[in-house]
């Protein structure tokens, strides 16, 4: 049974606020379709919902409690919490329940891999006793706060993930978790719609440092071309131990090898200057690479980094990052690889590698859609893709500036492109030979992931991850 560790004498005292009823919790929600019994419920008021009109609905699906700025009719007498402001009551509540957390705590943030690192650090640190992780990918101003009042506070460790698209978001976020450790996975060109160049980027992830206990620990990626940079930032914050990881010779936690196995890949990595083999059920270098993040943020936790490398065999990455599924779509049997959660510069380079590994006899295809909110120099991050393609058989392309893309393939490769992520099922279908690899990778705006869900529906078994 969940242990309660949310009380209406808590909740008041955190927020000042009054409860109309005496109630308990172990757990909190912003959604009352995701109610399923012992939550408190935060009614947040948003530019096109109020969550005030579904406190009831809440309440009858379970919910212990709700927390409201004004008594919906007919609840005079309800478990409801009442306060001024509902959003800044999920913070203070969220403050309170950090101050009496006993475990360690671990904040990651990057351009890409974040969930990747979180849900590796998830499994990893379960392993060696309780664990909290950021659910899906809750990790800006509500969802963070939402996480931490989520977050037993008698749990070993906690793991949360800190998201941005601009300037200032991450200061405050972090400065709530107050992490005893951060990870940076990488500094790419993502969002770059809200910045001026990839640097400011990199000043923005680097507000991850900010939050950072007296001795917390900062883990950055050596071989990022803003390295110096991060470092810099670490200095200003006071950030006294840093960790490094990459293939750079001055990583602490450096890649030395990789060794491709027919279901995965057996990674060895220099820690501190002791050698460590460890074994991961799918394949690609930039997973590798992040895989010593996870093990230097086993480090800094202080758990067991020779329990935590014989973990990572157990790995599976979350929906659409990158696994693969033996497909069998009306007598044409291939091996999908779905890699379309969302996408970005690095992120598709990323997944080509994978793509030419993966595939072993029959042809590589990838079916790509749009990659959004790169600002004004879209177009040439499109073009720029064709130098990693030039080894991947077929492309087919869609939405958007993916046009720019398809014009700039060799006339061999070149598939069609068409304007809407759905309309790419006839042309696979027409293209398609057993044997063949395909990718399916974009922007989650682009809608190519239905194009992942649609064949997935023709898979035979899940295979190992292809990343």
């Amino acid at each position: 049974m969940s242990v309660m560790f949310w009380k209406a004498t808590d909740a008041e005292k955190a927020t000042g606020g009054k409860s109309l009823a005496p109630w308990q919790a172990n757990r909190a929600e912003i959604d009352s379709r995701a109610i399923k019994g012992g939550e408190i419920f935060f009614a947040l008021k948003g530019e096109n919902v109020d969550g005030h009109k579904y406190v009831k609905s809440a309440l009858e699906k379970g919910a212990s409690a709700a927390v409201v700025s004004e008594i919906p009719k007919g609840l005079e007498r309800a478990p409801l919490l009442v306060v001024d402001d509902v959003e800044k009551a999920l913070w203070d509540l969220a403050h309170f329940n950090r101050a009496r957390a006993r475990g360690k705590l671990i904040g990651i943030t990057g351009s890409v891999g974040k969930t990747g690192t979180k849900e590796a650090l998830k499994l990893l640190l379960s392993a060696q006793g309780t664990t909290y992780a950021t659910e899906g990918n809750y990790n800006n101003h509500l969802g963070v706060p939402l996480s931490l009042c989520r977050f037993d506070p008698a749990s070993d460790f906690g793991i949360f993930e800190m998201g941005m698209n601009h300037a200032n978001e991450i200061r405050p976020l972090t400065k709530l978790v107050q992490p005893h450790a951060i990870i940076i996975t990488n500094v790419e060109a993502v969002h770059l719609e809200f910045f001026n160049s990839v640097a400011e980027i990199a000043d923005a992830k680097s507000e991850i440092m900010e939050g950072l206990l007296p001795e917390g620990i900062a883990i950055l990626p050596a071989d990022s071309a803003h390295k110096d940079r991060l470092l810099a930032h670490a200095k200003k914050s006071g950030v006294k131990m840093i960790t490094l990881f990459g293939a750079s010779p001055d990583a602490d936690f450096g890649l030395m090898e990789i060794q491709e196995k027919n279901d995965g890949q057996e990674i060895t990595a220099n820690i501190r200057g002791t050698k460590l083999s460890y074994f991961m059920p799918f394949i690609g270098r930039h997973i590798a690479l992040n895989s010593l993040a996870v093990l230097a943020g086993i480090e800094a936790l202080e758990a067991n980094i020779q329990k935590a490398a014989l973990t990572y065999k157990q790995y599976t990455p979350a929906e659409g990052r990158g696994s693969s599924y033996y497909i069998d779509w009306e007598g044409i049997r291939f091996t999908l690889i779905d890699d379309s959660y969302n996408a970005s510069p690095a992120s598709m380079r990323a997944s080509f590698a994978v793509l030419k590994s993966k595939a072993k006899n029959g042809r590589t295809i990838a079916a790509l859609g749009e990659m959004r909110e790169l600002g004004k120099d879209s177009v040439q991050f499109h073009k720029d893709l064709a130098d990693g393609l030039k080894d991947i058989d077929l492309v087919l392309t869609a939405a958007g500036n993916m046009q720019h893309l398809n014009a700039a393939l060799s006339p061999a490769q070149r598939g069609p492109h068409l304007e809407k992520a759905e309309d790419l099922l006839p042309a696979l279908k027409s293209v398609l030979k057993t044997g063949d690899t395909l990718l399916v990778k974009g922007s989650h705006g682009s809608h190519i992931y239905k194009i992942a869900e649609k064949l997935k529906t023709y898979a035979l078994s899940p295979a190992r991850s292809a990343s």
